[in-house]
């Protein structure tokens, strides 16, 4: 498994991530169809934890394919 910061260009796939696991699981702070998150609106989220250092995006990667989500850190 590789964790790294996510980039710009994952904004795609942690969106469709999230949408599944949303789908998926019972314990999503949103349901299916709740949360309205383009992948332009993530790029944009990770553009600014980039620029601000205020968040953390980990992108985990698991034989190639994507299977990590989201994790924010606030950074005091």
């Amino acid at each position: 498994m590789v964790v790294r910061e996510a980039r710009v260009t994952d904004a795609d796939k942690l969106v469709r991530l999230i949408q599944q696991v949303e789908t998926e699981s019972e314990f999503m702070l949103m349901e299916a169809g709740e949360r309205q998150m383009t992948p332009e609106q993530q790029g944009q989220r990770i553009e600014s934890c980039e620029k601000w250092k205020t968040l953390l995006f980990n992108s985990a990667k698991y034989n190639k394919k994507q299977s990590g989500g989201q994790r924010c850190n606030l950074n005091n």
